[in-house]
């Protein structure tokens, strides 16, 4: 959707065209990693944060300390996470 409105408004060019484009050049490991990717970072998210949700002690403070815990370590694993998954699926779908 970006790339749409960048290309019609700010390049002035043709809607039609732009989606035609696209649609031509969208590959199957394109959808793939699409949809495998997300699946990596949402089982992070949730684990991570009901591990450091389950482990919280201290009252209040400990809830901010656990959420700011929470945060690092699953904003870091997503990062190297994200990055095996994508040498995974290009040494499977090697790209053109």
């Amino acid at each position: 959707m970006g790339g749409g409105f960048v290309t019609v408004f700010m390049n002035h060019q043709n809607g039609t065209q732009y989606l035609s484009m696209a649609w031509e050049h969208l590959r199957y490991p394109d959808i793939i990693q699409g949809l495998v990717k997300p699946l990596f970072s949402g089982f992070i998210i949730a684990s991570i944060g009901c591990f450091y949700g389950m482990r919280t002690t201290g009252g209040t403070e400990g809830v901010g300390r656990s959420t700011i815990q929470a945060v690092v370590v699953a904003s870091v694993l997503i990062i190297f996470v994200d990055f095996l998954v994508t040498q995974v699926l290009l040494t499977l779908f090697p790209p053109l």
